[in-house]
């Protein structure tokens, strides 16, 4: 989160009750590929990564009068939200406020710990998300071995070009022809749009599926999806709930309206949803009846590690309770077949502890 320099924050720093004791390691009943936990940047990322003349330039974490730690670039500075990063402390301690280094799990933004934390979790892989939103050279990662970008779910809302627009042309030419995942990222362009007074965050949070509902809606109709058959784009931390209603209410304008000549070639808006949409949840226990509606080979979990609606460290036992009772196939798919097909990641080798489950 951004703020302009020179502008105090309105927030002094809380006491705390520290970090928790480290967790027990979780027994791995299930091979977990999460495609949807975040990263913190580390404090140091950019020391050293610049030629000498350039290095002051470059993003820094100075500390406020109110004793925060907070980002400095290019006139302005940049905060980690408390709520970002709420693993391993007590529910009393969650706050918007910005969070110190020292007050945060070290495996929010040191590596060595996060793998850490996945061995505590029972988790083999994870897809991570930055603090801001990144991308635009994915030939070149792509060439590097990265298989996925984050792009903002609806641009016009931070002031870039809508998705309808044809300046999007040579990201997704690059994304279709490379095989690099698109990863839209429930709120990376704010929350809905709220009436004076609302409470924020907890509206906030409770609108995060309708918020993927309309951003899948608008990437649909780009017509990308389409144009790119090839193209992968997966819906993070939005949950399942709202797919299958997407999928009738696509199938009843095609029907009913006749608004299904829009498509290239007579396809139909539910046959390009179910071909190029991928979808992350945690849970979803009341709507996953749905989940051959949504589409079984579609469907990816995720742990949220390390925000508020985060699962760690037991997100084994959160698997179990809510997707436990589906058949073997099921579980394999969501558990890691979908989430390491989508990303093109390896899955663990036989005599490993992640090994569970793993058809070969």
């Amino acid at each position: 989160m951004a703020a302009s320099p020179g502008i105090r924050l309105n927030w002094r720093k809380s006491e705390t009750h520290g970090l928790e004791t480290d967790a027990e390691p979780r027994p791995i009943r299930y091979t977990l590929f999460s495609t949807d936990d975040h990263l913190v940047e580390p404090p140091a990322m950019f020391d050293g990564r610049l030629p000498a003349k350039l290095q002051e330039l470059a993003p820094k974490v100075v500390e406020t009068e109110e004793g925060h730690e907070i980002w400095q670039f290019d006139g302005k500075v940049f905060f980690q939200v408390g709520l970002n990063a709420v693993v391993g402390r007590k529910r009393e301690d969650w706050k918007v406020e910005p969070t110190r280094f020292d007050e945060m799990r070290r495996g929010c933004y040191d590596v060595d710990a996060r793998i850490r934390d996945m061995d505590i979790n029972g988790v083999w892989a994870s897809v991570n998300f930055p603090s801001q939103i990144t991308g635009k050279e994915i030939r070149r990662n792509a060439a590097r071995g990265f298989t996925a970008v984050t792009l903002p779910e609806m641009p016009h809302r931070i002031g870039m070009e809508p998705i309808f627009s044809k300046w999007w042309d040579p990201i997704i030419g690059a994304c279709a022809d490379t095989g690099t995942v698109v990863c839209l990222h429930v709120g990376s362009t704010g929350v809905a749009d709220m009436p004076p007074g609302a409470p924020m965050v907890p509206l906030g949070a409770t609108l995060f599926g309708q918020l993927s509902l309309s951003a899948c809606a608008e990437w649909l109709w780009s017509r990308y999806p389409a144009e790119y058959p090839d193209l992968k784009i997966i819906m993070s931390e939005g949950g399942i709930g709202w797919v299958a209603m997407l999928h009738d209410r696509l199938e009843n304008i095609v029907e009913r309206s006749g608004y299904g000549d829009y498509f290239p070639g007579k396809l139909r808006p539910a046959e390009v949803l179910h071909r190029n949409f991928w979808f992350s949840t945690i849970d979803d226990p009341s709507t996953l009846s749905t989940r051959n509606t949504v589409g079984i080979d579609h469907i990816t979990f995720e742990s949220d590690y390390p925000h508020g609606d985060g699962t760690w460290p037991d997100t084994q036992h959160v698997f179990a309770d809510v997707f436990g009772a589906l058949t073997d196939d099921e579980i394999a798919k969501i558990s890691h077949e979908n989430a390491a097909a989508l990303f093109r990641h390896p899955l663990p080798p036989p005599g490993n502890p992640h090994a569970v489950g793993v058809r070969r």
